[in-house]
């Protein structure tokens, strides 16, 4: 998940999905933030510092693969969101369940995912160099709502930073060697307060009304996988090939693991 949180493109919340835990993330976040909040630490504090260890490690990995094997790396992507519609089309009940409203939600939210995705693309060279006190507020406000994309399925985090121009100062703040603290607080309290706010929305969903959300998330992940898809350029046409069927297969594999 977190791996996937530093890829412009791919929701944590999609891998989440892929392993089996969503449902389980969702409660827990949401669950954290109150008075039971120490019965979820069992499940968050794994969660997290593998997260955490994943992003800090991994960030200029991640930089390194989408600069030198974009066409690849996107194609493996790609691969993993295809693969786990059938597990969501199975914990729907779409065949049953779907009906004429819930497609028209499913392609408004498509629409939605290629909307924040083309945005991005098209944005994404513009960067903020340095924290300001003028543009403090901007690095929380992206924190925030880049938070509540990565609960999401198919709405990537890191695609909500580059809309704001600040993806590339919040992936370099998280430097080992000289890590820009200012940054990483800011971003990462505006991320808490997201997590607070949307995963008590997400866990309201989910009870209240799942075929709705199944369906809304059905549509961010097929919008996000025409988002990201490079199509055949520079790169290896049978190494992306084989990026997306190796991407697709472990995704299905993983969900047939799942009750």
């Amino acid at each position: 998940m977190g791996i996937c949180d530093i890829v412009p493109g791919v929701s944590g919340g999609t891998m989440a999905l892929i392993l089996g835990i969503y449902e389980n993330f969702i409660k827990a976040v949401s669950g954290f933030f109150s008075r039971d909040w120490k019965r979820h630490l069992g499940f968050l504090i794994p969660l997290g510092a593998g997260m955490m260890f994943a992003i800090v490690s991994l960030a200029n990995a991640m930089n390194f693969l989408l600069e030198r094997y974009s066409q690849e790396t996107n194609f493996l992507f790609t691969g993993l969101l295809v693969g786990v519609l059938p597990l969501l089309m199975k914990n729907s009940h779409g065949r049953k369940s779907f009906r004429p409203v819930h497609l028209l939600l499913l392609f408004i939210m498509a629409l939605l995912a290629l909307f924040i995705g083309g945005a991005a693309q098209q944005d994404g060279g513009t960067a903020i160099l340095e924290l300001t006190a003028q543009n403090a507020w901007l690095f929380f406000i992206a924190g925030w709502i880049a938070s509540m994309a990565m609960l999401l399925p198919g709405v990537s985090g890191a695609f909500v930073l580059l809309l704001f121009g600040v993806y590339q100062t919040a992936t370099n703040a998280l430097s080992v060697t000289n890590p820009n603290l200012p940054v990483i607080l800011l971003v990462g309290s505006g991320v808490i307060v997201g997590f607070i706010i949307s995963s008590k929305g997400i866990r309201y969903l989910f009870h209240h009304y799942p075929s709705y959300t199944y369906a809304g998330i059905i549509g961010l992940i097929i919008g996000a996988a025409f988002t990201i898809f490079p199509g055949f350029g520079n790169g290896s046409a049978a190494a992306s090939t084989f990026a997306f069927a190796a991407g697709t297969a472990t995704a299905y594999v993983l969900s047939l693991k799942q009750p």
